[in-house]
C-alpha cells in the first residue's frame, strides 16, 4: 500500500494548488488503479489536502494519515489540522480529523497539528504520532486508533524533556516503529530558535519517556549544525535504526546524513560515508532483520538527481550507491527521489517516490514512481 497526493487539473475556478490524496495497492505484482481518499466534511474543498504514511494490520485494513485545510474564517487560509483514513475490509472510507490535545493553540499560528507518523500491529492496534501549537511551544502527540472498530482517540501530549533547557521551543516527531501497541520508538527534531537537533522518544509498557537529544557525529554538537531524525526501524524492542539528515552551520565538514543506532538501550552515533561532493540525504528505512536493513533517499550532482540506495544492518549502513533515473533522462534538470521502502524479506522491498523535470522559465512537474528490487 502507498499513498500520497495528486494535483487536479487547473481551472479558472480553481487555485492552482489545489490537491488531493490519494492511495495505490499493490496485488499480485501489479499496482492497481490510484483510489482518490474524501476528505473530512470539515475540509475546505478548494484547499490543500494530502496523504503522507500508511500501515496496515493486514491486507484490507489500513489507517492512512495526512493533513487538511478548513474552510477559511475571516483569513485567505484556513487552519491546517492533521486527519486520519481507514481502510476498511478493502474499501477507503472517508478521511476524519485527528482531534488534538486539549491544550492545542493555533492563534500564533496557522496550523492546529502534523501528523508525522503511523505504525500498525496484527492485531489492529496502531498509534499515530505528529506535533502540535501550544501556548508554552510546539509539542509532539500521540493517538491510538482500533482498526477493528476504526476508532480514533483524542491525542494526547507526549513529555516534554527539562533537559532541552531553556531555549528550546518546539517538539516534532516524524518517524515511528512499535514492536507492540505499547511499546514504540519515535524520532524527530527539538527547535532551538533557528536552529534544530535529532531526538529520540519511547513508549516502554505503555510509558512514553521525555525525549532526548539524539547522539551527533564526533566533534559536532548542537550549536554547529541542523540535525533531525526522520524516520525509524526496529527489529526487537530495543534494536533500532534511525536515520535523518545534516546541515552544517560552522566548525569542520559534517558528514551528510545522520544515522544512529539503538542497542541494549542505549542509543549512538554509526559512521556513514565521506559527503561525495553533491547533496545527499536519507529518507526511508525498513529492517527485515536485524542484519538486513534498507535505506532510500537521494544524491544531487552534476547529473542532476539521482535516488539513493543504502543497505546494511541496525549497526548502520556500509553500502551506498545511486540508482540512475527510469526513464534515462541525463541532465541537470531531472530528479528521481526515493522517499519511503518497505521491505518482507532480506532480498525482497518496494520503495516508492517522484520523478520529474525541473526547467527553467517552465513549470516543473513531476508523477509518482514505484518501483520493487532485490537485493543485488
Amino acid at each position: 500500500m502507498a499513498v500520497g497526493d495528486y494535483q487536479m487539473p487547473n481551472a479558472q475556478t480553481l487555485p492552482p494548488d489545489r490537491t488531493r490524496p490519494m492511495a495505490v495497492v499493490r496485488a499480485s505484482g501489479h499496482w492497481r488503479a490510484v483510489t482518490p481518499i474524501q476528505l473530512p466534511v470539515a475540509a475546505d474543498p478548494n484547499a490543500y489536502a494530502n496523504l503522507s504514511a500508511v500501515a496496515c494490520a493486514d491486507v484490507t485494513d489500513c489507517v492512512a494519515i495526512g493533513n487538511f485545510n478548513g474552510p477559511p474564517h475571516g483569513s485567505t487560509t484556513g487552519i491546517e489540522r492533521p486527519m486520519a483514513v481507514f481502510l476498511r475490509h478493502g474499501t477507503w472510507q472517508r478521511a476524519i480529523p485527528i482531534e488534538m490535545p486539549r491544550n492545542a493553540d493555533a492563534t500564533k499560528t496557522s496550523t492546529l497539528g502534523i501528523a508525522g507518523a503511523v505504525a500498525c500491529q496484527r492485531d489492529g492496534d496502531c498509534t499515530i504520532v505528529g506535533e502540535y501549537p501550544t501556548r508554552a511551544g510546539g509539542r509532539a502527540f500521540q493517538a491510538q486508533v482500533a482498526l477493528g472498530t476504526t476508532t480514533l482517540s483524542r491525542a494526547t501530549e507526549l513529555p516534554f524533556s527539562p533537559l532541552f533547557g531553556p531555549g528550546a521551543e518546539g517538539l516534532a516527531l516524524g518517524g515511528l516503529s512499535c514492536e507492540s501497541a505499547t511499546t514504540c520508538v519515535a524520532v524527530g527534531n527539538v527547535s532551538f530558535g533557528s536552529t534544530y537537533a535529532a531526538v529520540t522518544e519511547s513508549e516502554v509498557a505503555g510509558k512514553w519517556s521525555a525525549a532526548a537529544l539524539a547522539p551527533l557525529p564526533t566533534g559536532m554538537t548542537t550549536a554547529s549544525s541542523d540535525t533531525t531524525l526522520e524516520t525509524v526501524a526496529c527489529s526487537g524492542a530495543s534494536t533500532c535504526i534511525a536515520i535523518g539528515l545534516v546541515q552544517e552551520l560552522q566548525g569542520p565538514r559534517a558528514p551528510p546524513v545522520l544515522v544512529d543506532t539503538l542497542s541494549a538501550g542505549r542509543w549512538s552515533w554509526a559512521a556513514t560515508p565521506k559527503d561525495p561532493g553533491s547533496s545527499m540525504g536519507l529518507t526511508g528505512v525498513s529492517c527485515a532483520s536485524s542484519v538486513a536493513c534498507t535505506a532510500v533517499g537521494y544524491l544531487i550532482g552534476a547529473h542532476g538527481e539521482v535516488a539513493l540506495l543504502a543497505r546494511g544492518s541496525v549497526a548502520g549502513l556500509t553500502n551506498y550507491r545511486s540508482v540512475p533515473l527510469p526513464n534515462g533522462g541525463p541532465g541537470p534538470a531531472n530528479y528521481f527521489r526515493l522517499e519511503s521502502v518497505s521491505c518482507t524479506a532480506a532480498r525482497s522491498c518496494t520503495a516508492v517516490g517522484s520523478e520529474g523535470v525541473r526547467a527553467q522559465h517552465l513549470t516543473g512537474f513531476s508523477h509518482a514512481l514505484a518501483t520493487a528490487f532485490s537485493a543485488g
